[in-house]
């Protein structure tokens, strides 16, 4: 309801008290009405009834309107003009981006670079990771060279490694059909696989013999490779071990100083022993270097 004040002046609450003013008019939020007028910069001009001192004058840009629905307006668009300047971006931006787009993405860069700790945080993880999948993948495999314990050569009926040996040479052993005195001469050979294998899960084994360094080393063969029921040097002076499979053929001609390799199934390990026979396959005999020699017989294991 719209009242006079103690000066007489009229005031206002609402756009309809200012309809009797003149027509349509604007109740300011001053209390007082103002008309419509365009020679104002703000389209309206204080009523008659207005205090004395604001009485006819323009309504300056800054005062807002109370009241009613052109109030309500006004604070729609006060409200829409904000909205933009909240999303606006680095001038240098692609204008073409969304501005909502680029301050989240502008956001995330900054996160991002900010972070040594963040950094570290990450490489710790990685470490961590890491070391749960090589706990999970179990031990690392590793080689480990076995040098042959036993590589000598018997004859039949003879069991007599020393006798054999005189027909290879020093600290060799001869694997032969026919040797010089028309003996067969069978190879036994034998590794222990000791304590740095004991536990370990063995994944792959190869078997290197090597000839010795005299053009009569040499030979058309190489020996068949065969599985054998255990035996020691106590064993070959009575009797020759019994061979259980052959498990790698022979290879052929071979000659001297030259490495003769023979990848091994698993199943040839017996306890923590190997023992092996290499029986020939020709008359042509071939020399290898034993125990005490230059390039002794070898396993190599892979195991983890």
């Amino acid at each position: 309801m719209a009242s006079c004040s103690a000066g007489g002046a009229f005031e206002c609450t609402q756009p309809s008290d200012c309809a009797s003013e003149g027509g349509a008019g604007t109740c300011e939020s001053t209390g007082y009405c103002s008309f419509p007028d365009a020679t104002c910069d703000s389209g309206r001009r204080y009523g008659e009834h207005a205090p004395g001192d604001v009485a006819g004058t323009c309504v300056p840009t800054d005062v807002g309107e109370t009241g009613g629905t052109e109030a309500s307006a006004s604070d729609d668009d006060s409200v829409s003009e904000v909205g933009p300047t909240s999303l606006t971006t680095d001038p240098t931006a692609d204008p073409t981006t969304d501005p909502g787009t680029a301050d989240t993405t502008s956001a995330l860069d900054d996160s991002t670079s900010a972070g040594s700790t963040i950094t570290a945080t990450s490489l710790e993880t990685s470490i961590t990771t890491a070391t749960d999948e090589d706990t999970t993948a179990g031990p690392k495999p590793f080689e480990v060279d076995v040098v042959a314990t036993i590589a000598v050569c018997t004859e039949p009926m003879l069991f007599d490694p020393e006798h054999c040996a005189l027909e290879a040479g020093m600290n060799q052993f001869t694997v032969d059909i026919s040797d010089d005195e028309g003996n067969v001469s069978n190879a036994w050979i034998r590794f222990d696989l000791g304590n740095e294998l004991a536990n370990a899960e063995i994944l792959a084994i190869e078997l290197t013999l090597t000839t010795g360094p005299e053009s009569d080393d040499a030979s058309g063969q190489t020996g068949e490779l065969w599985r054998t029921a255990a035996f020691d040097l106590q064993t070959l002076e009575m009797t020759d071990p019994e061979t259980v499979e052959m498990i790698a053929e022979d290879l052929g001609p071979v000659a001297s100083s030259t490495e003769v390799s023979w990848p091994l199934p698993l199943d040839v390990v017996d306890g923590a022993s190997i023992h092996l026979a290499l029986l020939p396959t020709d008359t042509d005999g071939i020399d290898y270097w034993g125990t005490g020699g230059n390039a002794p017989p070898r396993l190599t294991v892979l195991a983890q």
